[in-house]
Parts: C-alpha cells; structure tokens; sequence
C-alpha cells in the first residue's frame, strides 16, 4: 500500500469509493439482498404483532376506585366476543404506572354515583403516551363499552390524561427501544460481514490490500456501507413507532451508539471468519449474548444478579438509552452509564479490527 499521508479529503474519498461500491453490492449479492429484504420484512411484521395486532380485540382496562363500591369479575366478555379484563390499583400513582401498559386506566372518584340510575356517569379516563393522538376515539369506544357492560349511560372522559411511562418501568414500551436496536445490530450482522466474505470470494480484497487505501480508508469505507444500511432499517423502526417517542435526543444517541458498535464488531467478525458457514456457526453465540438479553432484560421476575450482568453488555446498554427517549425523563447517571459501555465494547472491537487489517497489510 501507499504510505504517503493523504489529507483528510482524500481519506474521506477513498472511503467514501469503497463504501459507495459496497452499498451497491449489497443489491448485487443474492446473500446481502436477501438478509435485507427479510429483515425489513421482519421489522414490519414485528410491528404488526406486538403493537397493531389486529387479531386480538380484547381490552385491558386498570381501575383505581375510590368509592370501595366498585365489585365483580374481573374478566368480562362483550357482544362481540371479545374480552374485557379489569386490573385493581391500589393508588392513583399505580394507576398511572400500570396504564402505561394497557389500554385505558379509569379512576372513579370518592363521591361518585355509581350505582345503578338512569343519569350518566361520568368516569375520568387516562391512556398510555403511544395513543395520545386516538384520544376521541378513545373516549367513545371505551364510553360504549362501559354503558354496556353497566347498562347505564357511561361516559369516559380522558382529555389531557395522558400516561408517560418511567425510564426504570418502561414494560411494554420497551419493545421499541428493542426493535429499533435489532434493526440496527441485525442488519450490520447480517450484511457487514457478508460483504467482507464476499470480497474475499470474489478476491476483490485482495485487490483492494494492494491499492493505494490504507487499513484505516478500507475500515471506514465498509462502515460507510454499514451505517447506509442501518439508517435504512433504524429509519423505518422510528417510523413505525414514533408515537412511542417523548424525546428523540436519546433515540438519535442510542442509534449512534447501537450502529458504532454494531457496524465495527461485525468488520471484526467478517474479518476472522473465511467462509458463509463459519459465519453461521458464529451466528449462535453472538445471537444468544448481544440479542436474547436484551429481548428478555424487562421481565418483572429476572433475578437481579442476572439483570446487573446483561445490563452490561452494549446491545442492552444502547436498548436502555433508546429507552430513555420513550419515558417521562431522562436519567443522567444511567444515559452517561450506558453511552460509556457501547463505546468501551466499540472501542475494543475497533482495536481487534485494526489489527487484523494491518495484519493483512502486511
């Protein structure tokens, strides 16, 4: 290779010549094209299941009930088949907690006529963040569903009750912070190191270890590529749910952090790899370390020796600053905690793949 210094233009040009090359043969390898096709495909139906899910009509409604007058079951089917489950709260605060997650908290104030008569009643509504913009919606399916269930006028009103949740109890709304993390990490394992594979079986690296970019240049122009590919798919998971989101700082930190660490450890893996199925037998364990924690990290029950060790590892990290832009505040301490370990794991990564590269100079 060429050991003349080139300025910072002409590194950022040849980067920028063989990231261009490698976003175009992502279109061009059937591997790459089809990882990518399957994963846009994938982020959608994830969407479609775990927000939309227009199969499932039942409704979960929290109830914080002053009065003490309020009894029966706490399971009760509609006309339409569907079913209406009812969850107790002890307090207003843990009304507002668990309405986070479901669909409707009601609050029936002390003095409250709730009885049966012919007069409306009128029950104060409050719904999650996420469904702030269907808030007349809302209060006119909710006030038919209970007019019919107490066979009495009912009337919810919701206004500006709208539920944030916690950045420490995000529960359900964590599921985006997730998915937006496993579009960026999936996407770079599925494509960074396909590229790399590629170029050796194509002997294109080859030809690229003797031409004049450095191992600096060629790092960075196949994170080019990978940072292309996963604003694609971050992009199209904050589409998807935006409605989730209180404030994008942590949302943009988060990506930053999820795609520096993602995009330099799979050029480390694709560099110690030879072959498409080395790369799948790696696949398993990188999986289950840097993916299922962090699917799994805000179950209620996960021990807590074993929820501080995952909360470790960067995937989890960048999930937990993504996190912080879907709740009610933002934790200094834990977003600086979590920004300093994707980039000590990024850090790392880089050193591995540096000196694999200056290796192959050589």
């Amino acid at each position: 290779m060429n050991r003349e210094k080139p300025g910072f233009l002409d590194n950022l040009a040849i980067a920028w010549a063989i990231g261009s090359k490698d976003i175009a043969d992502v279109l061009k390898f059937k591997t790459t094209l089809t990882n990518f096709v399957l994963l846009i495909g994938l982020l959608v139906f994830l969407y479609w299941s775990t927000s939309v899910r227009p199969w499932d009509h039942d409704l979960q409604v929290v109830v914080y009930d002053e009065t003490g007058l309020v009894s029966g079951p706490d399971r009760i089917t509609l006309d339409d088949g569907s079913e209406l489950r009812l969850y107790s709260a002890a307090s207003l605060e843990e009304l507002k907690q668990e309405t986070a997650n479901r669909d409707l908290g009601i609050h029936i104030v002390a003095g409250t006529e709730v009885e049966s008569g012919t007069s409306s009643l009128l029950l104060a509504g409050y719904v999650p963040w996420y469904r702030r913009a269907k808030v007349a919606e809302l209060e006119t399916q909710f006030s038919g569903v209970f007019s019919g269930v107490l066979g009495r006028p009912v009337q919810v009103a919701i206004g500006g009750n709208i539920v944030v949740p916690s950045a420490d109890a995000l529960g359900n709304a964590f599921a985006p912070a997730f998915h937006l993390m496993f579009a960026v990490f999936w996407l770079a394992f599925s494509l960074v190191p396909h590229l790399m594979i590629e170029e050796r079986e194509n002997k294109t690296m080859d030809v690229l270890m003797v031409s004049p970019a450095s191992a600096g240049q060629v790092i960075l122009g196949k994170g080019i590529a990978g940072l292309f590919y996963a604003t694609v798919g971050a992009g199209i998971s904050a589409y998807l749910y935006w409605g989730y989101v209180t404030n994008w700082l942590p949302v943009l930190l988060g990506f930053v952090c999820s795609a520096a660490f993602s995009i330099v450890f799979m050029l480390a893996i694709g560099g110690m790899v030879t072959g498409q199925k080395q790369l799948m037998i790696a696949a398993q364990p990188i999986i289950f370390l840097m993916i299922v924690p962090t699917f799994f990290y805000q179950e209620p029950n996960l021990a807590q020796w074993l929820r501080q060790f995952v909360s470790l590892l960067p995937t989890v990290a960048a999930s937990k600053i993504i996190g912080y832009g879907l709740a009610d505040s933002i934790p200094v301490t834990g977003l600086l905690t979590n920004i300093a370990i994707t980039l000590a794991f990024t850090a790392a990564a880089y050193m591995v793949l540096f000196f694999q590269m200056r290796r192959a100079d050589r």
